[in-house]
C-alpha cells in the first residue's frame, strides 16, 4: 500500500514538474518578439493600389488599376502619380518589360483602328486589337465609365508604343504614348 501510495505521489510530481516546464517554456516562446513575414514580392502584374513603381529614381505610387480582361487574358494599365506627374504602367501577359506610358495630348486614331498608324510623323504597326471586359479600382481620372472597351497596341521604332482604349458606349478614346522597357528598369515596392 505504501508503495502504491508513493509511486502516486511521484507519478503526480514528475506531471506537475513536466507541466510547470512546459508552461514556462511556453511563456518563454510568447514573450519573445515573433518574426515578420516578409512582405508579398510584388510583380509587374500583382501591384495594387498604395504600391510604389520606381523608374529612373523617381517613385511613383499606384493610384489606380485598370483590369482589361480579353478572354481570360489580364492586362493591367495602372495609374500612378509622383506629386502632379500622372504616369501609366502596363502590363500584358506574357510580355517580358511593363510599359511606361503618357496620355497624349492629341488623338491619334480613328475608330476602326488602323492597320498602320502615323503618330508624329512615325509610322506605328498594329500587333495587337482586341476588345476586353473592364474593372476599374482607386482613381482614374473623370470620363472613363463602361464596362467593355476596344483595345488597340502599336509599336513604332525601338520600343515605342502607342496604345489606345476605345469605351464602348461612349465617344471616350484614351490614348496612350511611352515605350517598352526593360523587366528590371523598374523597382516594386509594395505599399504599407
Amino acid at each position: 500500500m505504501e508503495f502504491i501510495l508513493l509511486s502516486m505521489m511521484a507519478g503526480l510530481f514528475l506531471a506537475s514538474y513536466t507541466l510547470w516546464k512546459k508552461g514556462r517554456g511556453d511563456k518563454g516562446e510568447r514573450s519573445r518578439p515573433r518574426p515578420e513575414l516578409p512582405p508579398a514580392e510584388r510583380t509587374i502584374h500583382t501591384l495594387q493600389i498604395g504600391d510604389v513603381a520606381s523608374y529612373l529614381n523617381v517613385d511613383y505610387v499606384i493610384e489606380g488599376v485598370l483590369t482589361l480582361d480579353e478572354d481570360g487574358r489580364v492586362t493591367r494599365l495602372y495609374r500612378m502619380t509622383d506629386g502632379s506627374k500622372v504616369r501609366w504602367l502596363a502590363a500584358r501577359p506574357g510580355d517580358d518589360g511593363p510599359i511606361l506610358l503618357d496620355e497624349a495630348p492629341e488623338p491619334v486614331l480613328d475608330a476602326a483602328g488602323a492597320d498602320t498608324l502615323i503618330y508624329q510623323g512615325t509610322p506605328h504597326r498594329l500587333t495587337a486589337r482586341g476588345s476586353a471586359h473592364v474593372t476599374r479600382a482607386g482613381i482614374l481620372g473623370t470620363g472613363r465609365s463602361g464596362d467593355r472597351m476596344r483595345l488597340y497596341e502599336y509599336a513604332g521604332p525601338g520600343g515605342e508604343r502607342v496604345l489606345a482604349l476605345a469605351w464602348t458606349g461612349g465617344e471616350r478614346t484614351d490614348v496612350f504614348r511611352g515605350e517598352r522597357l526593360s523587366p528590371h528598369a523598374v523597382d516594386l515596392l509594395p505599399g504599407q
